[in-house]
């Protein structure tokens, strides 16, 4: 192989400094001599070429540098045209599509109710692990409304009777107030 070999000039991105440089492309490599002494040695199916306004940008690894080349597009050919084969031999080694219907198969055996009960778990456990300070703080909060509520009733308050539904007696309200006290503060202790 030839090879083909650029001059110009070598930047790093983000100055403004140039200095004269040579780009050679030869034997799957590129290397960039300043001065007559190496400064770079890629091979070439590990640099990233983007052609710019500003130059042709170069990226292998960690490390950046742009070309201002009079032929920036035969640069990059040359870079490229050294990739290409690699690319294509990549390209023969794909793997085969999965078979995805046996896994279609399984889902449509499997019954309705059974996926929901599956998204309703799923989604029980992501509140419980998400909010669980939040939800242990929201039951400590009722619970104590409810005993509060409980003792304005048992009291005999008739303000108490307000807001306390017929259905539902101190007995059960004192019950459920503690139940809730005890439930949110385990969940904060867990948060």
């Amino acid at each position: 192989m030839t090879g083909s070999l650029h001059r110009g000039h070598l930047r790093i991105p983000d100055t403004e400094e140039e200095t004269r440089a040579t780009f050679v492309v030869q034997e799957a490599e590129l290397r960039v001599e300043v001065a007559g002494t190496e400064v770079a040695r890629w091979p070439t199916d590990e640099v990233e070429v983007d052609l710019r306004p500003d130059g042709v940008h170069l990226a292998a690894g960690d490390e950046r540098l742009v070309a201002k080349v009079r032929d920036a597009v035969g640069l990059a050919e040359a870079i490229q045209a050294e990739v290409i084969p690699i690319a294509r031999a990549r390209r023969r080694r794909r793997l085969p599509a999965p078979d995805w219907s046996k896994i279609r198969g399984l889902l449509s055996a499997v019954e309705f109710r059974w996926v929901l009960a599956a998204i309703g778990v799923i989604t029980t456990l992501v509140v419980a692990v998400v909010a669980t300070g939040a939800l242990g703080r929201l039951l400590t909060l009722g619970g104590m409304f409810a005993l509060v509520l409980a003792g304005l009733a048992v009291a005999d308050d008739p303000e108490a009777y307000r807001f306390l539904p017929q259905a539902i007696t101190e007995k059960a309200l004192v019950i459920g107030g503690f139940v809730a006290v005890g439930v949110g503060l385990v969940l904060i202790f867990l948060d």
